[in-house]
């Protein structure tokens, strides 16, 4: 059984519990495990707008690290690591890290970009990618994405690769070398839409709205 047939178990699966760590063998198949599993949260969390979209960015964030520990990863909020890092998904040596903001602009996201890069990451080969998670209430996360990634790539101070769009999850990455280490560090970019702005009569009476 592979990584992917293993994350597609249910999350009460003890199979997929007891087998997630051993599936680890590198630190890629390690990132993309956690990669994949934030993704569904993303996902969890847009499926059900009405229940999140007040939510501030360290309740959305706690979500993430609860459901991530229920799956049986070693996943922290708030965790030292030259400062405090919103999201630390661990596993022997290997370490994945998540920063959190709210859409306040990408001037407000390049901070997050720049903690995540500069700051937080040692940039060693067992700490040489993570994510950055947007927690949007706009319309239209595709434009968000593109006009972010495109501040991004003229706000750095070393050049920035962005990759092309996942057309599935409309999530990005973008590969920058790290100015501690000189290799090449990669960031998973995943806006999470919160938009809810429902126009059917039943949905603008309704509590949950």
């Amino acid at each position: 059984m592979n990584v992917s047939e293993i994350l597609q178990l249910p999350d009460s699966s003890v199979v997929k519990t007891s087998l997630l760590q051993d599936v680890v063998s590198s630190y890629d198949s390690f990132c993309d495990l956690v990669e994949n599993k934030v993704l569904d949260i993303a996902l969890e969390l847009e499926r059900n707008k009405p229940l999140y979209h007040e939510m501030g960015e360290d309740q959305l964030t706690g979500i993430f690290v609860i459901c991530l520990k229920t799956s049986g990863l070693d996943a922290d909020h708030d965790t030292y690591r030259n400062g405090h890092v919103d999201l630390l998904v661990k596993s022997g040596r290997y370490e994945w890290m998540g920063e959190a903001k709210l859409d306040n602009g990408p001037a407000y996201l390049m901070e997050g970009f720049r903690q995540l890069s500069d700051r937080y990451t040692d940039g060693n080969p067992t700490s040489s990618r993570g994510g950055l998670l947007i927690y949007t209430q706009k319309q239209n996360k595709t434009v968000l994405m593109d006009t972010w990634l495109a501040h991004v790539s003229g706000n750095y101070e070393v050049p920035v690769e962005c990759v092309e769009r996942c057309q599935e999850t409309l999530s990005s990455r973008t590969k920058h070398t790290h100015n501690a280490t000189g290799i090449d560090y990669k960031i998973r970019h995943i806006a999470v839409s919160l938009y809810y702005k429902p126009t059917d009569k039943s949905a603008r009476s309704s509590k949950t709205r």
